[in-house]
């Protein structure tokens, strides 16, 4: 028997692995305390075009997407909408990614991150399975659509990534020990 998200996901849901209990925040409970965050924790199924949250909202509680896509939009002063079309948390090793000074490192360190939270390991690496558009990764590393492609292109004469169609496979290196 899986975890009770896998269940509520239903089959042929891709879950991520991580529990609610080994998010960074619950690192320093102790183990009695993780089991009741987890047990207390409240699962739920939306619907496409339903909201997590609203801007605006009381933070009373944490959200851990473990399946599927989320849209992530903030709504300006003068009504425009910001849309930051991202997949799953990658927002917490933004920052971490954003000390890089060289784009493609910055770009390599996100594409490491997403591969090793919701990547696929296989033969040639831990493979991306969804597409990025380079809009996304613009986001996630601070830099603009045009330099991603030449860092993209960069990334990949060295090696350093692999590209299947949408899918991104990044090579197993002793960074990922």
């Amino acid at each position: 028997m899986g975890c009770l998200c896998e269940e509520l996901a239903g089959k042929g849901v891709e879950v991520s692995p991580t529990c609610i209990g080994q998010l960074w925040v619950f690192a320093n409970l102790q183990h009695q305390e993780i089991l009741a965050v987890v047990k207390s924790a409240l699962r739920r199924r939306l619907s496409r075009g339903q909201y997590v949250f609203m801007q605006g909202d009381a933070s009373s509680e944490i959200s851990l997407i473990k399946a599927g896509r989320v849209k992530l939009s903030k709504l300006m002063e003068d009504g425009s909408e910001i849309i930051l079309n991202t997949r799953i948390n990658w927002l917490t090793n933004r920052i971490g990614s954003m000390s890089l000074t060289k784009l493609d490192d910055r770009l390599h360190r996100v594409l490491m991150n997403v591969a090793r939270e919701h990547g696929v390991k296989g033969a040639e690496g831990f493979t991306i399975q969804f597409p990025l558009t380079h809009e996304d990764l613009s986001f996630l590393t601070g830099a603009h659509r045009v330099s991603i492609t030449r860092a993209m292109k960069s990334l990949k004469e060295a090696g350093k990534i692999i590209q299947h169609g949408r899918t991104l496979t990044l090579p197993l290196e002793a960074e990922w020990i």
